[in-house]
């Protein structure tokens, strides 16, 4: 895939704290043993990256602590820029 780029990175941002409240709520993802400082540890990563805008990329950010519905729909505001698509409400959810 050498060379070939995305059309945008969906940066959805979201606290070590909550992660971690989120985990508990998971099905045996591996990930989920691992501690509060591997946790720590990867958010400060993204957000550097992002803080970076690393590779170049369209990077946009979503707080992902907002309910899942706000998060989906800002995803959706984001892919319907991208594309030229209406913004008028009428996704699939």
């Amino acid at each position: 895939m050498s060379g070939i780029e995305p059309n945008v990175v969906i940066f959805l941002d979201v606290s070590a704290e909550t992660a971690m409240v989120r985990r508990e709520k998971s099905n045996g993802d591996p990930f989920d043993i691992l501690g509060d400082r591997y946790f720590r540890r990867i958010v400060a990563g993204y957000r550097e990256l992002y803080n970076n805008q690393w590779g170049n990329l369209n990077w946009q950010r979503i707080n992902a602590e907002q309910p899942l519905i706000t998060v989906f729909r800002e995803a959706e505001k984001i892919v319907n820029n991208l594309y030229n698509l209406p913004n008028d409400g009428s996704s699939l959810l």
